[in-house]
């Protein structure tokens, strides 16, 4: 109230105004007028008004206007990548990583799961990647998935073919070596030594004589070998 000569007048406070001669303030809502200069949310209360950005925003120092909150700057708990987007923020994981229910970190995936990461034989997993093995006696193929035999038979050594003294014979996974006819392998595996046929029961009927690589029977006495050449008579 201010008094005048003779008499006086009312007036209302910042954010108040008075409706034609009414000695009653009224609040003004300053968010009608041009959104009260708010950017975005004009908050209107008794008296006055403020201005307010929402969420993922926040409101500058002039108090009117709003930036955008950063939220992959300031404490997002992505365990790789974030990337922000307005209101919100995603976080994402590298090659061969699988995001978590959480949303936020990340673990690593287990090719081998999945089809045996297309290896033929063996899948080893490593972080981030995996490769293929193959079982002794085979190697990988150029497409790094399948595996293929080595002849090893066609590996020379210094006795031959694969290291064989006489023949060897090549399989899936792996080779034999093979002697002649009246000889044996030795425990080396490698090379050869003679078959004592005679130690053999039953070889010759009455005398049996080894000789290198084959044995010769014969009979006692009177008898006479047979056309066998095992049997006497």
């Amino acid at each position: 109230c201010i008094n005048t000569p003779g008499s006086y007048t009312c007036v209302c406070k910042e954010g108040y105004h008075k409706d034609g001669e009414d000695k009653v303030c009224y609040d003004f809502n300053e968010c009608l007028v041009d959104n009260g200069g708010c950017e975005r949310i004009c908050k209107n209360y008794q008296g006055g008004y403020e201005c307010d950005c929402g969420v993922a925003y926040f409101l500058q120092a002039d108090e009117r206007t709003c930036t955008e909150l950063d939220e992959c700057a300031t404490n997002n708990k992505c365990e790789y990548f974030c990337d922000d987007f307005v209101g919100h923020y995603e976080c994402h994981c590298p090659d061969l990583f699988a995001l978590d229910d959480n949303g936020r970190t990340c673990s690593h995936i287990n090719e081998c799961n999945d089809n045996y990461g297309n290896c033929s034989h063996e899948c080893r997993d490593t972080i981030g990647s995996f490769y293929c093995e193959c079982p002794q006696g085979w190697r990988l193929g150029s497409d790094q998935r399948t595996c293929e035999d080595i002849d090893e038979c066609m590996q020379f050594g210094e006795r031959g073919q694969g290291g064989c003294e006489v023949g060897c014979r090549n399989f899936n996974g792996g080779y034999v070596c093979t002697c002649g006819t009246g000889y044996q392998l030795k425990n080396d595996s490698v090379s050869c030594e003679d078959t004592d046929e005679c130690s053999i029961p039953d070889t010759c009927e009455q005398v049996c004589n080894n000789t290198l690589g084959s044995y010769i029977c014969s009979c006692r006495g009177d008898n006479v070998l047979r056309e066998d050449g095992r049997t006497c008579r």
